[in-house]
This record gives C-alpha cells, sequence and structure tokens, in this order.
C-alpha cells in the first residue's frame, strides 16, 4: 500500500489529533492573517489616501531666491523630481479675473505656472497661451465653467499715466477643490513671465504695451513649482533642498510618520510571526512524533515487507501535509469571518472602497507557503527518527 495512503487513513483512525493539531494550527495562523490583515488595510488606506492626493507630493519654496534655468533643469533630472516649472515672485503672481456672462463675476487670484505632467490636471493636458485651468472654489466665484470664456487683468502705473495688461483665456479645467485650495488659476509659463514683466515696468510686445526694453531684463525666475514623484520620495527631496538652503514647505513629515509607521508595524509582525512559528513547530513535531511512537510497529512491520528508509517519510509527511491543510482552512475562515465582521462595523468612518482589514491573494500564497515550510521542516526533523530505528529491534522489544 502507498504510505502516503496509509500515513493519511492512520491520521483519520486518530481524527481528534487531526482536529486538535489544526486548531493549533489556526490558533496561531489565524491571528497573524488578522494581525497583518488590519496592518495591510489600515496601512495602505492611508497611503493611499496620500498618494490619491497630488498636493502631498508637492514640494514649495518659501520666499524668493534668485534661480537661474541651468537649476531648473538641474532639478529636472533628479530621480525623485516627477514635475517642476520656473516661477515668478510671489508678489508678481497675482491677476484680477472677469467672469463670464452679462454681469460678470470678478475676482482675484494668485497664478501658477502648469505645464506637460501637471499633476492637477488631466494626463496629456498641456496648456496654451490663451487656456487656463481654475481651482474649484475661483471657478465657483467666477460661475464660470469648462469651456467658458474669462478674462484677465492687471494695471501698472507709469509716468505716461496707469496701463493695463489683458488676457483672454478659455476655460480648460476644474481643479478639484481637495487638491487646489483657495482662488488659483494655472497659465502656461510664458503668461506668467509676460505678466511679471509688465509689472516690473518693461515692454510686453505682445500686447502693443511700450516699456523699458525686453532685453536689459535678466530672465531669472524666483522660484519653482514642484512636485515629487512619489509620495516615499518626499522626504529625501525635502531634505536635499533644505541642505542647499531654501526654506522649504512639504508633508515630509506626515509621509515620514506613515512610512515609519508601517515599517514599525511590519517589525512587530515579523517577530510575532517568528515566535508564534517556532512555537507551532514544536508542537507539530511533538503530536508527529507521539504518533509515530504509537505506530512504531506498523512501521516496522512494512520496513521488513520491504518499504526502504526513505519511503518511510512519506507516513509523517502525509499526516503533516492534512493538519497544515486543514488548519490552513480553519485560519482562512477565521480570518474571513472576523475581517468581514470588522469591515462592516467600521465601514461608515472609511473613505469608500476602503477596508480596514483586507489581505490578497499573494498574502495567503504566502501564509501557505510559509506553513508548509514549518512542515516540511518538521517532517526533516522527525524523519530522522523513522530512519535511525532498527526493524528488528523493534520487533525484539515488542
Amino acid at each position: 500500500m502507498n504510505l502516503f495512503v496509509l500515513g493519511l487513513k492512520a491520521l483519520w483512525r486518530q481524527r481528534t489529533l487531526l482536529l486538535f493539531t489544526s486548531a493549533g494550527l489556526a490558533a496561531v495562523l489565524g491571528p497573524l492573517l488578522l494581525l497583518y490583515g488590519f496592518k495591510f488595510g489600515v496601512i495602505a488606506a492611508l497611503l493611499a489616501a496620500l498618494r490619491d492626493d497630488p498636493t502631498n507630493r508637492e514640494i514649495i519654496l518659501r520666499g524668493n531666491y534668485v534661480l537661474q534655468q541651468s537649476d531648473i533643469e538641474t532639478y529636472r533630472r533628479w530621480p525623485e523630481v516627477a514635475f517642476v516649472l520656473p516661477a515668478t515672485r510671489t508678489i508678481a503672481a497675482r491677476i484680477e479675473l472677469v467672469g463670464p456672462g452679462p454681469q460678470p463675476a470678478v475676482a482675484g487670484s494668485g497664478v501658477l505656472p502648469s505645464g506637460p505632467g501637471d499633476p492637477l490636471l488631466p494626463a496629456g493636458t498641456d496648456l496654451q497661451s490663451g487656456q487656463i485651468a481654475l481651482s474649484g472654489a475661483l471657478a465657483e466665484r467666477l460661475k464660470a465653467k469648462v469651456g467658458d470664456r474669462v478674462t484677465g487683468r492687471n494695471r501698472r502705473a507709469t509716468d505716461r499715466g496707469p496701463q493695463e495688461i489683458v488676457f483672454d483665456f478659455t476655460v480648460v479645467h476644474v481643479v478639484d477643490r481637495r487638491f487646489a485650495t483657495g482662488d488659483r488659476a494655472y497659465v502656461s509659463v510664458d503668461i506668467l513671465f509676460r505678466l511679471e514683466a509688465f509689472l516690473d515696468g518693461y515692454e510686453v510686445p505682445d500686447h502693443d504695451i511700450p516699456g523699458k526694453k525686453l532685453a536689459g531684463r535678466a530672465d531669472t525666475p524666483e522660484n519653482i513649482r514642484m512636485y515629487a514623484r512619489s509620495i516615499e520620495d518626499v522626504p529625501a527631496l525635502d531634505r536635499r533642498l533644505a541642505a542647499m538652503g531654501y526654506n522649504v514647505y512639504s508633508k515630509a513629515d506626515d509621509v515620514a510618520g506613515i512610512l515609519g509607521l508601517n515599517r514599525s508595524l511590519a517589525a512587530v509582525f515579523a517577530l510575532i510571526a517568528g515566535i508564534g512559528s517556532v512555537g507551532y513547530g514544536v508542537s507539530l513535531a511533538a503530536s508527529l512524533l507521539g504518533n509515530i511512537a504509537q505506530q512504531r510497529k506498523l512501521l516496522s512491520l512494512i520496513r521488513l515487507m520491504g518499504a526502504g528508509r526513505r519511503e518511510l517519510l512519506l507516513f509523517p509527511l502525509a499526516q503533516g501535509l492534512a493538519i497544515a491543510g486543514a488548519g490552513f482552512v480553519l485560519s482562512t475562515v477565521l480570518f474571513v469571518a472576523v475581517a468581514w465582521v470588522a469591515n462592516t462595523r467600521f465601514a461608515a468612518f472609511l473613505p469608500a472602497n476602503t477596508e480596514v482589514c483586507r489581505l490578497g491573494i499573494e498574502h495567503f500564497a504566502a501564509a501557505l507557503a510559509g506553513t508548509l515550510l514549518i512542515v516540511g521542516a518538521v517532517i526533516a526533523w522527525v524523519g530522522r527518527t523513522l530512519l535511525s530505528v532498527s526493524p528488528a529491534e523493534v520487533l525484539h522489544a515488542e
């Protein structure tokens, strides 16, 4: 008879051993699955919330600096940077916008540069000179929507009297309120620098506005608009810019806190999983050794009937795999039941489509692989007992 099948039949005759040993595995593996499920669910929800909000990747330089175009190109080549554009000094980045309609609303707004890859705009959007994107709050104040035309203007005082620069824009996007607070307008870089030159008293040929010759104006950005490639890159990018002397504001502390919590929970889980695995391995080894001791006469007779020493390993292997399989199924059932209760209980406090306790197929596969690894190690150790037993001595003892 096949020793693997014989091992399963022997275990079935001792169903109490199967039940309690499987329950012992479930008592170790089930809580581990739940612990990791809560860790994975909560941290994944926090990280997803951070990743879904592009403002968490924004790097802001407070104040104004003397920058060169070569500096912008250098920053653009940094691996941590996903998006960077030159910007004007803060005081020049203001414009008055006039909304559409016969009785248009008027609102002052900050102006920010935009370009290809802007995290706040739809993929593939590249604002042209006659296009503008508005923050949700600003669009509401202007009563403007996508497709409407709005007018931007600013004024300066000169020796010849007041002068005004006017821009005609088409609204191409309204940025979600979650990602753009307050009144903000996004325009192409050339519009922003044209506005700054106007406020500095220079001529603006595109608008037929006279002034100081542009040839005598230094083209030096005084700030930047920058976004990190991922939230994991925010702390490193913050430190890198701070070390260069910039006064940096970012969500680096928030991001670092969640990433640190993730690492800490992973370390705690690894420690608990290690202790639980050792405890279960010892328990399984004791159970299998006890069962083999009860079956020594049977196994000795099988040896005398021609079975090889290594073939005897199929006997404890079958029992170990049966116990591991039953224990894994019980653990999975326990996890699914508790996770369902937890996710149902806390659903009202979580964002949509978020679960506080969840695992993927890969996690269950890893848990099963770990369980089989423990069983394999136990069988290898228990097998030494089988390989060292002399059939003649056992029969003589009987």
